[in-house]
């Protein structure tokens, strides 16, 4: 989406989120490598 529409638009998406990024043990990891028993 151009500037222009965004500062036109009222509400809407404007943005794709592809990546957020927090300081570290803002939240308890959930993903990750996992240690499988074989």
């Amino acid at each position: 989406m151009p500037t222009e529409k965004i500062l036109e638009a009222s509400k809407g998406i404007a943005v794709k989120t592809i990546r957020v990024i927090m300081k570290p043990g803002t939240y308890p990891r959930m993903w990750g490598s996992s240690k499988r028993k074989e």
